[in-house]
């Protein structure tokens, strides 16, 4: 996985994950709306994306599904970043295209482990 795009509204978050990301030794794009992260994604598809549940003003399954109708757009990883999910939540992740869900808080041990298994 070479590039990550991270879409949170919080620039903290955002900044942690770049971090996290480069230390894995990939390139990271941060954007704070659904309508950076698409264009991100029509100039050149990341690898993976890390998506908010919660964005405002949108809503992240229509985001995850946009990206998914992209040419190309089935192959990326992406993951949902949220502070809760329930098992229910989670099946609805997956069932609007997610790879998977990532819990705040997050730590870099975490996410490298969250990464390695979806790059298998």
């Amino acid at each position: 996985m070479s590039h990550v795009l991270v879409v949170d509204d919080s620039e903290v978050i955002r900044k942690v994950m770049g971090r996290i990301f480069e230390g894995m030794r990939c390139q990271t794009s941060q954007v704070a709306t659904r309508e950076e992260g698409i264009e991100i994604c029509k100039m050149a598809l990341p690898d993976a994306i890390v998506v908010d549940w919660n964005l405002p003003g949108t809503d992240s399954p229509d985001f995850i599904r946009e990206v998914r109708r992209l040419p190309n757009g089935k192959q990326i990883k992406i993951v949902i970043c949220t502070s809760h999910c329930s098992d229910e939540e989670r099946v609805r992740a997956r069932a609007i295209g997610a790879d998977d869900v990532l819990l705040k808080p997050f730590d870099r041990h975490h996410i490298w482990a969250q990464f390695e298994e979806l790059r298998s």
